[in-house]
């Protein structure tokens, strides 16, 4: 089973991100938050007459992390008090009637969108992504206080507010709602200077922002490496890396510019670095997926896994899992086998497991396929895994009932 976590496409980072379960998270009881069921104009109308702000919560249907807060934060008796005593409340599926319009008009770009405005129907602050009960609270206590909401900072920048601290919490909160930003970015970059990028809050809006790898704080960072992992870490340094370099070979592929995406390459290339080459490679997986070229995809995975991935359980799962589904040679499948099972050996989790008994399934060893599918039940059971009816499902396809 593929963990969508741990995709090979997922350097490719998107912004909208399901949050941990913090500490000192507030815990469900009975109460819900309300939602109003008329129109956008009658959601006004009754606004205005109590005179509350309006929460939206701006979802999809087929939106996982939507779901998670529907079932797991909106029904926190803490929440449900907030949210039913300071605002008039609205879910509203932005894909279906006059959601499509209102999402254009306001710009969402992910899902969920979390938006609040004034009892007019002004949008007075936004933030995006799924969000634990107590940081959920705190968004809507930022949206009403108007030092911390997201329509002053908009209002601010407008008005030609370029303070160097000013713009460091824009630029924030233009992330934390999904809108962007790249020129507020760069306007703000261009406020520091070369030694200021390796500061802690210019390394964390880097992170958070910075996607150009030909950009002057990408350019930096690439010259500064040394520096920038010794004050970070190795690890952050080289992921960063990676998803900016992979980023700009992506954009060429979904435009289906072949030549944007050879001259890419070979920008890359001469840049002589070892994260630009597994970026490089990473991207031609994806490449060869997007095109259904599974003979070519094959043997670049081997390549990709002997030279980057061995001790990565998580790509290594992501491949053998792409293999079960849509190799059929036996000897490649046999080598999924194996990347499945060091997957299994480097961590242990249920959906690693099921990827290993669908690949002994698939090449005829049934009896280790049901070992292994019941181990993943038996851990699945123990952490808590919503997938346990799943994992039970195909035990049952494994035993032939």
């Amino acid at each position: 089973m593929k963990n969508y976590k741990n995709s090979v496409k997922n350097v490719v980072a998107g912004m909208l991100v399901l949050l941990a379960f913090l500490p000192g998270e507030l815990s469900a009881q009975n109460r819900a938050i309300e939602f109003e069921t008329g129109s956008w104009a009658e959601v006004i109308q009754k606004a205005k007459k109590e005179n509350k702000p309006i929460f939206v919560d701006a979802f999809a249907v087929w939106c996982g992390p939507c779901k998670w807060m529907a079932k797991s934060v909106f029904t926190n008796d803490t929440v449900a008090d907030f949210y039913n005593s300071n605002f008039v409340n609205v879910k509203m599926d932005m894909e279906k009637g006059e959601g499509i319009e209102l999402a254009k008009k306001w710009k969402i770009q992910a899902y969920p969108t979390l938006l609040y405005f004034s009892p007019e129907g002004e949008m007075i602050h936004r933030i995006c992504g799924a969000y634990p009960a107590n940081e959920f609270v705190l968004g809507g206590e930022n949206a009403l206080n108007p030092e911390k909401q997201f329509g002053q900072f908009v209002k601010k920048y407008e008005n030609g507010n370029r303070d160097p601290e000013f713009l460091a919490h824009y630029v924030q909160l233009l992330a934390e709602s999904c809108m962007g930003g790249k020129e507020e970015t760069e306007v703000y970059f261009a406020t520091q200077k070369d030694e200021e990028l390796t500061s802690e809050r210019n390394w964390n809006l880097t992170l958070m922002l910075v996607d150009d790898m030909n950009s002057r704080v990408f350019k930096n960072l690439e010259n500064n490496k040394k520096i920038f992992e010794e004050k970070y870490s190795k690890e952050a340094v080289a992921e960063k890396m990676e998803q900016v370099y992979t980023t700009a070979l992506m954009r060429q592929l979904y435009k289906k510019d072949d030549a944007g995406y050879e001259k890419v390459q070979q920008e890359l290339t001469s840049r002589k670095n070892d994260l630009a080459d597994k970026a490089i490679a990473a991207a031609e997986l994806n490449k060869f997926e997007i095109r259904n070229e599974w003979d070519k995809y094959a043997n670049a995975a081997s390549k990709f896994v002997s030279n980057y991935a061995m001790d990565d359980f998580g790509t290594l799962n992501s491949i053998a899992w792409t293999f079960y589904e849509q190799i059929k040679d036996p000897k490649q499948l046999k080598k999924a086998v194996a990347w499945a099972k060091k997957s299994v050996s480097l961590t242990e989790k249920p959906f690693n497991l099921d990827t290993y008994a669908h690949l002994l399934y698939a090449t005829g060893n049934k009896k280790e396929a049901i070992v292994q599918q019941k181990r993943a039940i038996e851990l699945a059971k123990k952490t808590g895994d919503p997938m346990v009816s799943d994992l039970e499902n195909n035990l049952k396809m494994f035993e032939g009932k």
